[in-house]
């Protein structure tokens, strides 16, 4: 879904900027304090959102979701 409406061209680009990263379950993966670097897309298995120091889930992502901090 992220490429949808891009030309070959453009997918390509884009390729070319992604890293696959496989990341163990329950894994912090941005903390509030975290200076943004990256646009992460989750490609399968659920995120939950949850506050620092608390158990109760705020929300959860589904793949397909992206999440992050843009860097500009």
């Amino acid at each position: 879904m992220l490429g949808r409406g891009l030309s070959e061209s453009d997918l390509s680009v884009l390729a070319a900027e992604m890293t696959t990263v496989n990341i163990a379950p329950k894994t912090v993966l941005l903390r509030v304090d975290a200076p943004g670097d990256a646009l992460q897309v989750s490609a399968r298995g659920h995120i939950g959102l949850r506050l620092p120091g608390s158990s109760r889930r705020l929300g959860s992502f589904a793949p397909g979701v992206t999440f992050g901090r843009c860097p500009c």
